[in-house]
């Protein structure tokens, strides 16, 4: 699951193929930020359904 989100973002972030390099690098760090912040709610164990949402809403977002 790790491995595949990581490829994923690797994917969509082709930062050196585009001359736009401040969006894509921005894009990046959005991802890495919510790639911690969705491990960090596992860690805490909070399943809440909000979180759930919030989650899947920022997913739906980025990619």
């Amino acid at each position: 699951m790790i491995l595949h989100y990581i490829i994923e973002l690797i994917k969509t972030s082709d930062v050196f193929e585009t001359s736009d390099v401040s969006i894509k690098s921005t894009q990046f760090c959005i991802s890495l930020i919510y790639f911690y912040l969705a491990n960090l709610s596992l860690f805490l164990k909070l399943n809440h359904k909000k979180l759930k949402r919030f989650f899947n809403f920022v997913g739906f977002i980025q990619f």
